[in-house]
């Protein structure tokens, strides 16, 4: 009995040892694949290599059977924004530095590289429109630099790219193709603007060779490039509250591009931005015109108006806006008869020249103190001017936003047509033609004739002329001379203003 108690223990003992010896065969291969994948993660290559080479390929054995998974887990920590890109690399390429582990790592490396160069490709995208074309040295070291010396199989600074097939470029290159066919197809269909479109062609185009796709958009882009800046300009003078520019230049835009490509994608947009800037300007523009009136912009507010009359027509009253340019003239020019002598004089007597020919400071007012007024609107710009005239001399009045000013003191035979027909320098040889426009006149035609030895010579605009010649035109004006009409005492002017 006690002998086979012996044998049972001796056999136990075995049976101990054999199954600790076989935790430890199994226990060891675990331990040494644990330790090569942390080596690997600290880039300590030499001592992952020998943990590899341990146990006749044991260690091995039990890494080649995670190592899909573990590949797989770190680059999805990369993908999954968990990690920096740099630091999934590493691991990478530590594990393609391991023997047998040559082209292991290259669907990664697809995966995490196209994600890396789409992020890149966006930041540089997303500078360029920003900045017009992007900051140089962005370019030149985040897209230039990382996709040739890094993703570019060809580059001699691009990891183990002998490891990997001859068509990992291409993939690269196809998935950038993708990207981008993406973004094209949301710009057609109006949900990406072109600025931004633009900026991933020309981006793709400059600097990732490989992208074929994006060859072919550059130049139908070009027409859509003109396209945008219309509508782009009309956006800005709307936001300037510059409406009748930005319905001009919708209207010029939607004629110009309407047989181009993509004109559809803005033909809405240019309909909308016009309803918007004709509808903002039916109420813009009388605040608008009467600040124009109030900074004494008088001419631009008159030629707004008439830009208004082309676009609103009967949306806009036009004849009320009109009247906030024209000064009320009947309540200054009554205002200036209650004592017009002594304004009269001074004004005269302060000097102001009529077509550089006729000078109110040789002028004696009080010998030739007005006896009629009569209003009439001599450049038919609205407001009458007021005449004041003895049987020789017209005093020209003009009334604006600054009040009553003094045009000329001018010796008159009458009127011929809309042009006035005055003597000069008391020698009733001595004919003048003068036009009038905005407060100014200006010599229109003179005729003049000299004698010297008993001989006349005879000058037309200051060139010699026969007398024939001389008398032919003369005539012509002065045949065709009327008086100033509606004249009125001047005690009575008041009745010319009611």
């Amino acid at each position: 009995m006690k002998k086979k108690w012996k044998n049972i223990l001796i056999v136990s003992l075995i049976l101990i040892f054999i199954e600790a010896g076989a935790a430890i065969g199994y226990a060891l291969p675990i331990y040494y694949k644990t330790a090569f994948f942390n080596a690997i993660e600290e880039t300590k290559l030499d001592t992952a290599q020998e943990l590899l080479n341990k146990d006749f390929g044991i260690v091995k054995l039990y890494a080649d059977m995670d190592l899909d998974d573990y590949i797989v887990y770190h680059s999805n920590q990369y993908l999954e924004d968990q990690v920096a890109y740099e630091d999934t690399k590493t691991i990478l390429i530590n594990l393609e530095h391991m023997d047998g582990y040559k082209g292991k790592t290259e669907a990664a490396f697809g995966k995490i590289n196209e994600y890396e160069l789409l992020k890149i490709y966006e930041d540089a995208a997303r500078d360029y429109e920003v900045n017009s074309g992007g900051r140089t040295d962005y370019v030149n070291e985040d897209i230039h630099l990382n996709y040739v010396n890094t993703y570019h199989c060809e580059s001699n600074l691009f990891n183990y790219y002998e490891n990997f097939s001859a068509d990992y470029c291409t993939k690269i290159a196809d998935a950038m193709d993708a990207y981008l066919e993406k973004k094209f197809d949301a710009f057609q269909n109006g949900e990406l603007e072109y600025s931004k479109i633009n900026a991933y062609v020309q981006v793709a185009y400059q600097y990732f060779p490989e992208t074929e796709y994006a060859k072919g958009l550059v130049s139908q882009l070009m027409n859509v490039g003109a396209l945008d800046s219309a509508f782009s300009g009309a956006q800005k003078s709307f936001d300037a509250q510059e409406y009748v520019e930005c319905i001009r230049q919708c209207d010029t835009a939607l004629e110009s591009y309407k047989n181009e490509s993509y004109f559809e994608l803005y033909k809405d947009k240019l309909d909308a931005l016009r309803a918007e800037a004709y509808e903002a300007g039916k109420t813009f523009y009388k605040d608008k015109i009467s600040e124009m009136v109030d900074d004494e912009k008088i001419d631009e507010a008159k030629a707004l108006i008439d830009s208004l009359k082309n676009i609103y027509g009967k949306d806009i009253n036009i004849a009320e806006l009109e009247a906030l340019t024209v000064p009320d003239w009947k309540k200054l020019y009554k205002g200036f008869m209650a004592d017009y002598k002594e304004k009269l004089a001074k004004m005269a007597g302060d000097g102001v020249k009529a077509a550089d020919t006729f000078d109110s400071k040789d002028v004696n007012v009080e010998e030739h103190m007005p006896l009629t007024a009569a209003v009439k609107d001599l450049d038919g710009d609205e407001v009458p001017e007021l005449l004041l005239y003895d049987q020789s001399m017209l005093y020209v009045m003009r009334a604006d936003f600054d009040g009553v000013h003094l045009t000329g003191a001018i010796t008159y035979t009458g009127f011929s047509g809309e042009k006035l027909v005055a003597i000069g320098g008391g020698d009733v040889e001595d004919i003048f033609t003068l036009i009038y426009d905005d407060g100014e006149w200006a010599l229109d035609a003179s005729f003049k004739i000299t004698e010297a030895d008993g001989e006349k010579t005879y000058y037309y605009n200051g060139d010699k002329v026969t007398e024939e010649a001389y008398t032919e035109k003369k005539n012509s004006i002065l045949d065709k001379r009327t008086n100033i009409e509606d004249g009125v005492p001047v005690d009575d002017a008041a009745a010319l203003f009611e």
